[in-house]
C-alpha cells in the first residue's frame, strides 16, 4: 500500500512500449520462466525508480511524507479533486519545501540520502507540472 503519483501524459507515453510488451506476454494462457522474468522487468520499467514520471510513497517507515511530518490523507488529499488530479501542485511544492529541512535530522547517511533523492524526484515532478502551463498534470492515487 502506498501513494502513487503519475505525471500525465508523460507517464502514458513513457510506459507505452513496456505496456504493449507486458500485455502481449500476459495475454498468453501460460508463460515460460523467461517470459515471467521479462514481465517482472517490464513492470519495473513502468513502476520503478528509473521512471521519472512515476512516484510511489509507501505507507510505512519508508514514507517520505511521514519523514517530513506530512500526511497524504490530512495534508495532500485536500489538494486532489474527485478525479484524482492534483489541483494545487504549487501548494504541495510549498509544503514540501517548508519541511525538507527535517531530512537533516536523519542520522544515517544512506537513509538521509535516500529520502533526499525521493524528495528531489517528487519536487521535479511538481515543477514539471507547474512549468508545463497546463499541458501536464499529476494523477494521484492515495
Amino acid at each position: 500500500m502506498g501513494a502513487d503519483l503519475f505525471l500525465e501524459p508523460e507517464f502514458k507515453e513513457y510506459t507505452e512500449p513496456f505496456r504493449k510488451e507486458f500485455n502481449k506476454i500476459k495475454a498468453k494462457a501460460w508463460q515460460t520462466d523467461e517470459e515471467k522474468k521479462r514481465l517482472i522487468e517490464l513492470f519495473g520499467e513502468m513502476y520503478g525508480d528509473a521512471n521519472p514520471f512515476y512516484f510511489r510513497d509507501p505507507y510505512n517507515n519508508g514514507s517520505l511524507l511521514w519523514r517530513l511530518g506530512l500526511s497524504w490523507w490530512e495534508d495532500v488529499d485536500k489538494l486532489i479533486d474527485n478525479n484524482g488530479i492534483l489541483k494545487e501542485p504549487e501548494k504541495f511544492l510549498e509544503m514540501l519545501e517548508a519541511k525538507e529541512h527535517m531530512l537533516n535530522n536523519i542520522r544515517d547517511d544512506a537513509e538521509r540520502e535516500f529520502f533526499k533523492k525521493e524528495l528531489k524526484k517528487l519536487k521535479d515532478m511538481l515543477r514539471r507540472v507547474i512549468e508545463s502551463n497546463g499541458k501536464s498534470y499529476i494523477v494521484a492515487s492515495i
